[in-house]
């Protein structure tokens, strides 16, 4: 018995100097699992010379980009932007920022250099961002000495310029055979200039419209977009048209715009695009019912999910969410436009979200938390004010109940 107890007392220092020796196994019994990610990452980016750089960090990390907000036509100051994650074993997309400077003309060659590397745009990509620039030190203190002041230092000058951006997404080498190539029109918004109806002449499709320093349109043309049915080159044409027509609408006076908004899809028109003062609509061949849209705007995000909820039959347009003002000095209003639902819908229940009273982490919290109840994102904005996204869940179709077989024989119906 004592050699029994011996080796018992002995056998507990064996293992734990066998640990000791093997930090694997070690490391195995101490370190806990690796949280998942989650879902749905929040990004905001004050500086858009830094969104390229947080984009490629993400995606290298599984998330591919979903939304990206839609500014004031005025005042955009700042980016936000939704990241999905990816389904095990997707391909990791790479991205590029192309920036026009200000001018339509840089904006198009930067876009067509990406591309010849295997970019494309991503739909609904454009925005508009104000740019502030701060005089130079020297040339400043040139001009202050020459002029006899002494003044300079507290004096600097701060210029504001409109630029527009446009995201761009490359997937995998199987993707580099797509040559796609791209217009960039600085138009009106009849869509009078000549090189936007050069690119309705050639069958481009509009993949986004950037209302910044005048409106700017993205016209896209690929000699491949098989696997690219969202961005595809050709759209759905009336019968007898020869080439796809768009239509765009200003949308900072709500009555006027809800106006032009029922003409055009009485005429045949869909909603493409949406973006801080301006709608983008193609025409498509003639629907089986007329289409009804509905444009809700509202200051207030709480008056906004009580419009989306009390919208019986209606459902939100994707990636229509965007901030819109009336004048320079107009409270913003946040602008969703909704889409009259087939008769058979059982209906969507929405929530908007904000980090107005919290930090972004936490919205980004209750965004995953809401999706765990099956809610997915709709559309994300961001001003100074603050970062707000709708969420939508279907409402579950309740099953007829059948009719019991002692109601029919009360009711003298039994054969």
């Amino acid at each position: 018995m004592s050699e029994v107890h011996v080796r018992m007392r002995i056998l507990p220092a064996i293992l734990l100097f066998a640990s000791w020796l093997n930090p694997s196994v070690r490391a195995q019994s101490v370190t806990p699992p690796a949280p998942s990610k989650p879902r749905y990452l929040v990004l905001r980016v004050d500086l858009v010379s830094e969104l390229e750089g947080r984009l490629r960090l993400y995606s290298a990390g599984g998330y591919q980009l979903i939304a990206l907000s839609h500014g004031r036509h005025q005042w955009s100051d700042g980016e936000a932007l939704i990241l999905e994650k990816l389904p095990e074993g997707s391909a990791e997309p790479e991205y590029s920022i192309a920036g026009s400077g200000g001018f339509a003309a840089i904006l198009e060659e930067k876009l067509n250099d990406n591309a010849r590397q295997g970019f494309r745009v991503v739909p609904r990509g454009a925005f508009a961002q104000n740019i502030y620039h701060q005089s130079s030190a020297f040339w400043d203190s040139v001009f202050a000495a020459l002029l006899h002041r002494d003044n300079y230092y507290g004096n600097r000058e701060t210029t504001r310029s409109k630029e527009s951006y446009v995201v761009m997404e490359s997937k995998r080498i199987l993707d580099w055979p797509t040559k796609c190539s791209y217009l960039v029109p600085r138009t009106n918004f009849q869509l009078e200039d000549g090189k936007a109806k050069r690119a309705l002449a050639e069958g481009r499709r509009m993949v986004g419209a950037v209302y910044g320093e005048g409106l700017f349109l993205i016209m896209e043309q690929c000699a491949n977009a098989s696997d690219h049915g969202a961005q595809g080159t050709g759209t759905e044409r009336a019968p007898g048209d020869q080439v796809p027509h768009y239509r765009t609408i200003k949308t900072e006076d709500r009555a006027r715009a809800q106006k032009q908004l029922d003409e055009a899809a009485a005429q045949g028109y869909r909603i493409l695009l949406a973006d801080g003062g301006v709608l983008a609509l193609e025409k498509t061949a003639p629907p089986a019912s007329p289409r009804e849209y509905r444009i809700v705007s509202e200051e207030s995000l709480v008056k906004l999910e009580q419009e989306l909820n009390s919208a019986e039959g209606f459902r939100m347009v994707s990636e229509t969410m965007s901030v819109i003002e009336k004048g320079v000095k107009a409270n913003r209003r946040i602008s969703v436009v909704l889409e009259k639902t087939s008769n058979g819908s059982a209906g969507y229940v929405y929530r908007v979200l904000s980090d107005r009273t919290h930090t972004t982490v936490d919205l980004q919290d209750e965004i995953n938390a809401a999706a765990e109840q099956l809610y997915a994102v709709k559309g994300v904005t961001h001003d100074y004010t603050e970062t707000a996204v709708i969420m939508e869940r279907p409402v579950p179709e309740v099953p007829a109940r059948p009719i019991s077989r002692a109601f029919t024989e009360v009711a003298g119906c039994e054969d």
